[in-house]
């Protein structure tokens, strides 16, 4: 899809999916959406229906052990029962639970492989003292609930005004959105120097040919990134770190070639690095995951090639 057939899909106003008991979290949303057309729905009511084209937020709330609604909600978007073909999402989780800051980025996870963009910085995480938000976003004005509040309101607004067509958040105003749109950065943080440079020739031809451009210059501008990366370890080595460090930021689409087990959590981890803690906006189907393969080896085999080439033609 084009992207301006992208922005024409997105409809104005939030839709508001609702996961869990809310108690704090029911007044802190009065106050986040106050400024938005919005509409709450039910987890359940994303199944087997489009709901492409939304701006969504997650509002998600965890007692003490696992938020039954919230963890089927993932099998649901994983399974393929939900459309979210070119929405957008962000997340307020009001949590106190064990583990509820991973299910969020599975949920966004899931909610990426269901079609949604991830917006930057997509989430306020609150826990149940409320002293994790001065240590995660540092001081404001007035109690921590206002800050609490403030930076939920601050995240509506970003979701409200997100534009596909505008990703990268410095870029030249003399640039045309089509333009913007052609540039793509290719990042191979690979420790074999030949795989990189096969998976660099094979790249650039792949994207030529879909009419994309391939910046030259590490620094040149370009409004969307192409990781290719290897989970060795089980953790994000320091080459690929500082890919995800990247504070120009942009789309980002990622392969994992994956000799380590752990594909999908190595994932997990990139996701929160890039989006949660960076500056990066998580396109639509963002991952592709080759499980058992190293760089080199998917470079040889036909199947994991044609994979990567299949995420490229859907960008």
């Amino acid at each position: 899809m084009r992207q301006k057939e992208q922005i024409a899909a997105l409809q104005e106003g939030i839709t508001i999916v609702s996961l869990g008991r809310h108690t704090r979290l029911g007044d802190v949303l009065e106050r986040v959406v106050q400024k938005h057309k919005i509409e709450t729905v039910e987890p359940t009511e994303l199944s087997g229906a489009d709901w492409s084209g939304r701006r969504i937020l997650f509002a998600v709330s965890c007692g003490e052990g696992e938020n039954a609604e919230l963890l089927a909600l993932i099998r649901r978007l994983k399974s393929g029962e939900c459309d979210l073909t070119n929405s957008v999402c962000a997340a307020v989780l009001d949590a106190s639970g064990i583990g509820a800051h991973t299910d969020l980025l599975r949920l966004l996870l899931a909610a990426n492989g269901a079609g949604a963009w991830v917006l930057s910085k997509p989430c306020v995480e609150a826990s149940r003292d409320l002293k994790n938000v001065l240590a995660m976003y540092g001081a404001g004005r007035g109690s921590l609930y206002e800050r609490y509040c403030a930076l939920g309101e601050m995240l509506a607004a970003r979701l409200s005004a997100f534009d596909p067509a505008r990703l990268a958040p410095e870029e030249p105003e003399s640039e045309t959105a089509e333009n913007r749109a052609k540039r793509v950065r290719i990042a191979l943080p690979l420790e074999n120097a030949a795989a990189a440079r096969d998976w660099q020739s094979a790249l650039t031809r792949e994207f030529v040919f879909r009419g994309m451009e391939p910046v030259e210059a590490e620094n040149d501008p370009a409004e969307h990134t192409f990781l290719l990366c290897e989970n060795t370890s089980g953790l994000p080595d320091h080459k690929t770190l500082a890919v995800l460090d990247d504070l120009r930021g942009g789309g980002l689409r990622v392969a994992v070639a994956s000799p380590h087990i752990g594909a999908e959590l190595f994932a997990l981890l990139v996701l929160d690095r890039a989006c949660l803690q960076g500056c990066y906006t998580l396109e639509p189907k963002a991952f592709t995951l080759l499980e058992g393969v190293s760089a080199q080896e998917a470079f040889a085999g036909k199947a994991e090639f044609e994979r990567v080439k299949k995420a490229i033609a859907e960008k």
